[in-house]
């Protein structure tokens, strides 16, 4: 019997220490981050800077480390949206410097594709800045508070958990993936576009 409480607080300690290695992984390396690979749709150049930055996504140590933690990385990537503190980091369609909660997002949106309609309530109709709409960086900027409560709201909802497993549940197949869209767009009212991104 005491071996077994033994065992029980343990493994209670060890996942306590795994989350906590998390966060800390995530704060560290969002913080060193100077460089987001995010481009222009259209622009002269977009074919050539996707490689580029796809290549950056692979070999920049800290970005790659978190992207590597993958769904781990979420909460703490939503926890780090509120910070205004100066990344020093200039992006096409963002009209200011961005900010380490700017970072964090992008981070989340390369680890989940986030549907903003749903999250936001609002409409988003047009995509012309990389995985972000029209408008998204300036609303990070000015509603990022609100906007991390949103996606705390939404990941902890049905809707929510319904959107990781579409994209993230390796073993469903594409009809599955269809019929989830189209659950999760009666659940949410998303726009088609938004709820299909999983029909590859």
């Amino acid at each position: 019997m005491f071996n077994r409480i033994l065992l029980l607080i343990l493994l209670v300690l060890s996942s306590t220490a795994s989350f906590s290695q998390v966060k800390e992984i995530v704060e560290r390396d969002v913080r060193h981050i100077k460089y987001l690979p995010y481009g222009q749709f259209g622009s002269g150049q977009w074919q050539k800077e996707e490689r580029i930055n796809a290549r950056y996504r692979k070999e920049n140590p800290a970005y790659h480390e978190v992207l590597a933690l993958d769904t781990a990385a979420i909460p703490y990537l939503i926890d780090m949206i509120s910070d205004s503190t100066e990344a020093n980091i200039r992006v096409p369609c963002a009209a200011h410097n961005l900010r380490v909660g700017d970072v964090a997002f992008a981070l989340l949106n390369d680890i989940i594709v986030i549907p903003w309609h749903t999250v936001t309530g609002e409409d988003w109709n047009s995509y012309s800045c990389d995985a972000l709409p029209d408008g998204g960086w300036g609303y990070l900027y000015y509603e990022r508070v609100k906007f991390k409560n949103q996606l705390k709201m939404f990941f902890g909802s049905q809707q929510g958990r319904m959107w990781l497993t579409m994209f993230k549940d390796k073993s469903l197949d594409k009809e599955t993936k269809v019929r989830m869209a189209k659950r999760f767009k009666s659940l949410t009212n998303a726009p088609l576009e938004v709820a299909s991104t999983t029909g590859e």
